[in-house]
């Protein structure tokens, strides 16, 4: 906590130098830092500043005998004459902050009134997808695995589909993300092993497989579930493949070794 403490000073103490002389800087969050300034240039003056604190935080910094790179994603609004009530000026600066996380970090975006559509429609598909799995109205196909030399199928792959009453099928693309950063996923994912579990004991000579999240698989209390699953629907643990994608294997080496040797014991 210290050493953040810190970093957190040494943050606002490099943003106090890049401001215009007759801005305004807070911190509003653990975090989080606003800036508000006049200007005469509309949208040039903030990005031009956007940019150079993209720079700074770019750079390493220095913190006791430790070297921190942080990086940042700015959010940017404007109220032209001030016509825009403070509050809701600032709602958009974060809005536009969280596309611009979304968009990959280390940038900056601009307040658009179509943020505020693509927000609705996303909360309204979070609150179905919610409702989705806490119904079980969600459908698993299972796609053929075959053994290359022999051609002979000797497993599938589960996986979820949704059919959205009053909108049609949608893109486990579009749901899986939205379920993984509004916590659903722990909860979908228990939902997809114990269906598919369940379905494979129709099929005693096939094994089954399932993908996993990086944000199940980071969960501690994951195993425990899956134990829970293969309990709950008393199928052989040697026929239940669990995937991950290699990329959080990668980045956390350590963790997945632990996680794996959980789930092998």
């Amino acid at each position: 906590h210290g050493t953040g403490d810190q970093l957190i000073r040494a943050v606002a103490a490099g943003l106090d130098v890049l401001i215009p002389e007759d801005a305004v800087l807070a911190r509003i969050g653990g975090d989080e830092f606003a800036i508000a300034f006049l200007s005469d240039a509309e949208n040039a003056a903030a990005l031009q500043l956007a940019e150079q604190i993209l720079d700074f935080l770019a750079e390493p910094l220095e913190v006791g005998r430790r070297i921190v790179v942080v990086g940042a994603s700015i959010g940017i609004a404007m109220s032209s004459l001030g016509s825009i009530a403070r509050e809701e000026l600032v709602r958009r600066a974060d809005l536009a902050m969280y596309k611009a996380k979304e968009a990959g970090r280390a940038r900056m975006t601009l307040y658009d009134p179509a943020m505020d559509t693509d927000r609705a429609q996303r909360n309204a598909l979070e609150l179905d997808l919610r409702m989705a799995i806490e119904s079980g109205d969600l459908t698993l196909a299972y796609q053929p695995l075959v053994d290359a030399a022999t051609h002979e199928m000797n497993g599938v792959e589960a996986l979820v589909r949704w059919n959205r009453p009053g909108h049609g099928p949608v893109s486990p693309e579009v749901f899986i993300p939205i379920a993984e950063t509004s916590g659903l996923i722990e909860s979908l994912g228990l939902f997809v092993l114990r269906k598919a579990c369940e379905t494979a004991k129709q099929w005693p000579e096939l094994k089954i497989s399932v993908n996993v999240s990086p944000g199940q698989f980071r969960n501690p209390a994951f195993t425990d579930y899956v134990r829970y699953v293969l309990k709950q629907t008393d199928i052989e643990a040697s026929r239940v493949t669990l995937e991950i994608t290699e990329g959080y294997m990668i980045q956390n080496p350590q963790r997945t070794r632990q996680s794996i040797e959980r789930l092998k014991s």
